[in-house]
């Protein structure tokens, strides 16, 4: 399954996102973005703000979280759901 597969999912709303959900990033842009946005590694949402996720890892210390990080939706999908999309994928 491709990303725009997915990606027009959580636009037509199939995919949804809570406050505290953990998510990673799926998808880039050829030019990189978003940048700020590592691979594998699990970011929580703080906000949600219409079709932007302020999400935010916790400090290297473990005490507190390092600055909210402004990404678009179409770019974060929650470790659970990109699991169930991948397992449907193949047992079709």
């Amino acid at each position: 399954m491709d990303s725009w597969t997915i990606v027009n999912q959580i636009k037509d709303g199939r995919i949804t996102y809570k406050v505290g959900d953990k998510v990673i990033c799926f998808r880039r842009k050829t030019n990189g973005h978003p940048r700020r946005i590592k691979d594998d590694v699990e970011y929580t949402i703080k906000e949600i703000n219409q079709d932007d996720l302020i999400v935010t890892n916790h400090s290297l210390d473990g005490i507190g979280w390092n600055v909210g990080i402004k990404v678009h939706k179409t770019f974060m999908i929650s470790r659970k759901e990109l699991r169930e999309i991948k397992i449907n994928e193949i047992l079709r």
